[in-house]
């Protein structure tokens, strides 16, 4: 493969083989996460865009016995598996059997994590929506478009986007 062929693939998603990553956002985390609300608000968005654009997505929750669950400002009811783990990664095993099951290239993760010291491809959640859209003759494009408008204000008052230069 070229370099400009491996530049070009990375970091581009397709609807069929990509699945969502919803870290850890649980009630405990609440009060000590900066700009929880900023997060949720993402997420909430993300997990609207999954279900317009049938992406798949999985839920992971931090040792729930103790921390709670996933905060109810997020649809659960419609995620592929809510998995209750202790590892520090979710990667566990229900996790992988999804991930086979829907054959997964590629995984969007959002929640809480920062990942783009560990080499992860850092993208705006309009850029990972409208990629997965593909082009604005897509039949769900109108709906994505309108579900990007709603959170338009969210976006402009993200606390997120003005922490260390990172953006979700």
């Amino acid at each position: 493969m070229s370099v400009r062929a491996t530049i070009s693939a990375f970091g581009r998603l397709q609807r069929s083989n990509t699945a969502f990553f919803v870290c850890d956002i649980q009630e405990k985390f609440r009060t000590g996460i900066h700009a929880f609300p900023s997060l949720v608000s993402v997420a909430q968005k993300m997990i609207k865009a999954a279900n317009v654009l049938e992406v798949p997505y999985i839920i992971t929750e931090q040792y729930p016995k103790g921390l709670g669950n996933t905060v109810p400002e997020l649809d659960v009811e419609n995620a592929a598996a809510v998995v209750p783990k202790t590892k520090f990664s979710m990667l566990v095993p229900e996790v992988e059997t999804k991930l086979k099951e829907f054959q997964t290239k590629s995984v969007v993760i959002f929640g809480i994590e920062r990942l783009s010291k560990a080499g992860a491809h850092i993208a705006s959640s309009e850029t990972v929506i409208f990629q997965l859209t593909e082009s604005a003759s897509d039949p769900k494009f109108k709906q994505i478009s309108a579900l990007v408008k709603e959170y338009q204000q969210a976006a402009r008052e993200n606390a997120l986007l003005f922490k260390d230069n990172v953006s979700l």
